[in-house]
């Protein structure tokens, strides 16, 4: 056990480690927001339609699929410094990429370099920031640390609407292709510069907690590195397929949205829209979707406690997905261009599920499986979580370019969610 002069000390260090892995946590999703908030811009620069545009989406969350699986043995093996550092790295070498080249093979593979934190902070942060707060206070900052996708989904989209609009883009199928270029290139170099400084500050400040930090036992930690994955009881185990198979099909709906979701606003990517809004009114409507979520995602932790049931409030959440997903791209609630307010309501909707799911079926994993089967149900729900990301947009954007907006979304995006519900009624019965 460390010195009760010490511990303080260290304690007091602990909240410099959450914050330099948080900066890190923003970076992938300030990468990721890049494209999605300024999709059709993008589109104008390398002139693509919304079947591509599925594409350039998906790339991101290729890395994030493949490393789902091994992310817990790449910390235990490389340490969470060598691990991070790397993550970030290669994210700053996809911005570097796709700020210096127009070529557009360059570009795809940069989108693959930029997604490859996201796949390892999921299970990187919380093994740097737990180990260094006792157990019964470690709510607090793993609590902080759980928005580092939310915050930066919130805040990028503003931020590089913002730029956009600096530069005179409105409708961005009218601007000139040198004015897309500046912007992509501005906003791609600064995402460079972010990358930079964050991996030189993770560097000089990061440290690992010492073991037995406050005379704990850290055998439960240690599951957390755990490299093993129990495929037996993975594959045996009901309750945790149909939670992964129900996060696999959501988030195939939900990036399929969020990734789109610019472009159908401004009415790009080569299929007629109702709706032209200009760029800075499109980001801020999806950074209000992106806030509408991180405020749903505690909300229904909450409500599974008040209401003692993670199924019926799961089954809430998919509910709120059917509403958003046969609301968002058909036009149903008649906005225009002279009333937009429609979205608002919508956006409400893609709070309750891009925000309410997901904390729910993370707060089931323990429910499922025994203990010492956390980390491979964790690593099994992260990959169908990423598997969905993966192949939502696509499936989506080549459904817009056959089908158009609407019947696509009855097509594809409804009925995902009225699976989920099916999922969840058959598969989950025996969840409280």
């Amino acid at each position: 056990m460390q010195s009760a002069i010490k511990t303080p000390k260290q304690a007091a260090y602990g909240w410099i480690v959450l914050l330099v892995v948080y900066f890190a946590g923003l970076t992938p999703g300030a990468n990721m927001a890049k494209v999605t908030a300024l999709a059709p811009v993008v589109a104008n620069v390398y002139a693509y339609d919304v079947g591509i545009t599925g594409l350039v989406v998906a790339l991101f969350f290729l890395l994030g699929f493949l490393l789902a699986f091994p992310g817990a043995g790449l910390v235990k093996k490389f340490g969470i410094r060598g691990v991070v550092s790397a993550m970030v790295a290669c994210g700053a070498i996809g911005s570097l990429l796709g700020a210096i080249f127009t070529d557009f093979t360059v570009f795809l593979i940069s989108r693959i370099f930029e997604g490859a934190a996201f796949g390892i902070m999921g299970v990187a942060g919380p093994s740097a920031i737990a180990p260094w707060f006792p157990k019964k206070k470690r709510g607090l900052p793993l609590g902080i640390w759980a928005t580092w996708v939310a915050l930066a989904m919130c805040i990028c989209p503003i931020i590089y609407g913002a730029v956009s609009d600096a530069n005179g883009i409105l409708n961005p199928m009218e601007a000139s292709y040198d004015i897309c270029l500046a912007t992509v290139q501005q906003v791609w170099w600064g995402n460079f510069i972010f990358d930079v400084l964050v991996l030189m500050l993770f560097n000089v400040l990061y440290r690992d907690a010492k073991v037995n930090l406050y005379g704990e036992d850290s055998e439960e930690d240690a599951k957390g590195f755990d490299t093993k994955i129990d495929w037996k009881a993975v594959l045996t185990n009901p309750l945790l397929i149909a939670l992964a198979l129900i996060f696999l099909i959501d988030e195939l709906a939900f990036m399929a949205i969020n990734g789109l979701f610019t472009t159908y606003l401004t009415g790009g990517g080569g299929v007629l829209a109702p709706i032209t809004l200009n760029m800075l009114d499109a980001t801020l409507l999806a950074s209000a979707a992106a806030v509408l979520g991180a405020v749903m995602a505690p909300v229904f932790g909450w409500l599974t406690d008040l209401l003692k049931t993670k199924k019926w409030v799961l089954f809430a959440g998919l509910i709120g997905g059917v509403l958003f997903t046969s609301t968002v791209f058909t036009n149903i609630l008649g906005a225009s261009n002279e009333s937009i307010w429609p979205f608002y309501i919508i956006v409400f909707f893609g709070g309750i599920a891009g925000g309410g799911v997901p904390s729910v079926i993370w707060g089931s994993i323990p429910d499922t499986v025994k203990p010492d089967q956390i980390p491979s149900a964790n690593a099994t729900v992260a990959c169908s979580q990423n598997l969905g990301m993966l192949i939502g947009a696509v499936a989506m954007g080549n459904a817009v370019m056959s089908l158009g907006w609407t019947t696509a979304s009855f097509v594809v995006l409804v009925p995902a969610y009225v699976i989920c519900i099916i999922i969840l009624l058959l598969g989950l019965r025996k969840l409280k």
